[in-house]
């Protein structure tokens, strides 16, 4: 399959720039990891799946430093409620 990718000036500068920070010399090839990556993965089923997929992202542990409380939670949704009424 061919692909053709209409992209500005601006786009294809920080495409070549993303492709040269993760050593990539050409563009095409570092498009073409994303895109295989993000094919290539399959999506976790299950529970242990889905921790593993965090943990890969970095994403687990990412609010660890924040009480797991429903006092927190109360004041998150007064945040947002006083937010909204100022909007």
């Amino acid at each position: 399959m061919t692909l053709t990718l209409d992209l500005t000036e601006e786009q294809e500068a920080r495409l070549v720039a993303r492709a040269k920070a993760a050593g990539i010399d050409d563009p095409r090839q570092y498009v073409l990891s994303l895109i295989s990556s993000e094919i290539d993965e399959q999506m976790p089923t299950t529970g242990a799946e889905l921790i593993a997929y965090w943990k890969r992202l970095g994403v687990d542990g990412l609010f660890a430093d924040r009480p797991d409380s429903p006092e927190f939670a109360r004041q998150l949704r007064s945040q947002v409620e006083s937010r909204a009424a100022t909007s």
